[in-house]
C-alpha cells in the first residue's frame, strides 16, 4: 500500500501530501461517494 513517492513526498511537504494522496486513492477507490 506504502509507495516510495507518497513516502518522499509526505517527508517533504509534511502530513499535507500524505493526506492528499489518501483522499485521492479514497476517491479513486470509491468515485460513488462524491
Amino acid at each position: 500500500m506504502h509507495r516510495p513517492l507518497v513516502a518522499g513526498n509526505w517527508k517533504m511537504n509534511g502530513s499535507k501530501s500524505l493526506l492528499a494522496e489518501m483522499a485521492a486513492a479514497f476517491r479513486n477507490r470509491q468515485p460513488a461517494a462524491g
